[in-house]
């Protein structure tokens, strides 16, 4: 796993890459396998009543089959799927092996314009394997999320789930390997970091000082937006809202370029009010470093702290389109017909919800001046 000079490379730290990535999973982690329990999600209904989402619709030709076999061994698909006979629970979910099962079903044909009788003998794969079957050969990953409530990924065996090689997974740095420090939260890392900083000789200062400084610099973004909670393998489908928002912000934020225009849309949204004052101090940050940051924003906490700001109006839409006042927030607060400026003045409307007593599932907002 070795360059031709006998050193590693960053391509050995990359489970994308062919030196990086396990050898049996490829670097995906695991592979998706259907369970029985998602298949199968209220045994105690008939099977095409409700007990199977997977049989609620049409989802591949196997469903033909399953009534065929019902037929065949006498079972009543009219009583719930847990009272039925162990065996023909198996066939269905784990198919009927070298046994065929013929079956005759009517379709419309191309132009649905006729039906179509065709009858067929075959084995049944089974439900679990055809679920399989259909995500694998899904061609876009559209298709594939069709099949996926049925599914879960199983941690591949060779690699722990992680997808890295040997390499990856045995080279230690300050008592943790690559894959081990992806599952720290972010908080340990920047202590990690600054631990092993102190504990670098004179030659690996050289080399590691600057890797370890950018990386106190990014994690410190993460941590100043209220982030030091997330682990570093965390994938963005796991987190929420806010989190993701911050996480987006830090990644345009950690940059060290100068006479940058920044255009951050509505970068306040889903954050905490704590965490604002944050964001602020990045931006700040930012303009001193000589970039210009340009925050398309409605909250005025934040449109308060600007050195400048532009109001447009008066409404939205083709309602606006003017430019009613530009200047500092003092100027916009003092606006006679700016809207942002009442708000930034203090008289904006404020937004009230009434109380409401438990189990009500219906929230009221009241306007008042």
């Amino acid at each position: 796993m070795e360059n031709g000079d006998g050193h590693l490379t960053t391509a050995h730290f990359d489970r994308d890459t062919p030196e990086g990535s396990c050898a049996d999973c490829h670097g995906v982690g695991g592979r998706w396998q259907a369970e029985e329990d998602l298949v199968i999600t209220h045994p105690e209904r008939p099977l095409f009543e409700g007990a199977s989402p997977w049989y609620a619709k049409w989802r591949s030709g196997e469903h033909a089959f399953v009534p065929a076999l019902a037929e065949k061994r006498g079972v009543d698909l009219g009583r719930s799927w847990q009272s039925l006979p162990e065996e023909f629970r198996h066939c269905v979910l784990y198919g009927t092996g070298d046994e065929k099962i013929e079956a005759t079903v009517d379709m419309t044909n191309k132009n649905e314009t006729a039906m179509v009788t065709y009858t067929s003998s075959q084995p049944l794969r089974g439900a679990l394997a055809e679920v399989e079957r259909v995500f694998v050969n899904a061609q876009t990953s559209s298709a594939k999320e069709r099949y996926l409530p049925y599914m879960r990924k199983q941690p591949c065996c060779t690699c722990d789930g992680s997808g890295y090689d040997q390499v990856a997974r045995s080279v230690r740095f300050g008592g943790l390997t690559y894959p081990g420090l992806l599952e720290v939260e972010v908080r340990e890392v920047r202590r990690w970091a600054r631990r092993v900083a102190d504990e670098l000789g004179a030659r690996q200062r050289e080399v590691g000082e600057p890797l370890l400084q950018d990386l106190a610099r990014r994690l410190g973004i993460l941590d100043r937006l209220g982030l030091a909670h997330l682990q570093l393998s965390r994938s963005a489908a796991s987190l929420s809202a806010g989190e993701l928002q911050r996480t987006r912000l830090a990644a345009q934020l950690s940059t060290e370029l100068s006479g940058i225009i920044f255009v951050l849309d509505e970068p306040g949204t889903g954050l905490h009010p704590a965490d604002k004052a944050h964001l602020l101090d990045i931006a700040l940050d930012l303009r001193g470093a000589g970039n210009t940051v340009l925050l398309v924003e409605h909250d005025p906490e934040l449109i308060a702290r600007a050195d400048w700001v532009i109001d447009m109006g008066p409404g939205a839409g083709r309602f606006g389109g003017e430019v009613l006042v530009s200047g500092p927030p003092a100027d916009v607060a003092a606006h006679p017909t700016s809207l942002t400026g009442r708000y930034l003045a203090g008289k904006g409307p404020r937004l009230r919800r009434a109380r409401r007593p438990a189990g009500d599932d219906i929230g009221w907002v009241e306007r008042s001046g």
